[in-house]
């Protein structure tokens, strides 16, 4: 249920609200960039503090903004965001139990 509730929270923020309130100051791919760049940042802290985790979830943002322009289907980019979050918390998990069974 918490990460059904981040995705739709994080689509309305960085797909609809932030992107649509640059859109006044900027360019709307400007705004695009922007909203993915505070996205990926914002990041930072909840994937262990990897930069690389950042870029990734930059370019997921990315993707995830581009679904939605092609698409206009917020529903369907909240579905995305879920799947791709909960298939990496399991690997995650899965990851971190196997290392404590090598202890």
């Amino acid at each position: 249920v918490y990460l059904l509730y981040i995705s739709v929270v994080e689509e309305l923020a960085f797909r609809l609200f932030l992107p649509d309130l640059a859109s006044i100051w900027m360019t709307p791919f400007a705004a695009i960039i922007l909203s993915n760049l505070i996205f990926a940042g914002l990041h930072y802290v909840t994937l262990r503090w990897k930069l690389a985790n950042c870029i990734f979830t930059f370019f997921g943002g990315i993707g995830l903004s581009r679904l939605f322009e092609f698409s206009g289907d917020l529903a369907l980019v909240v579905l995305a965001h879920f799947l791709v979050t909960f298939f990496e918390h399991s690997s995650a998990a899965g990851s971190t139990g196997a290392r404590s069974n090598l202890k």
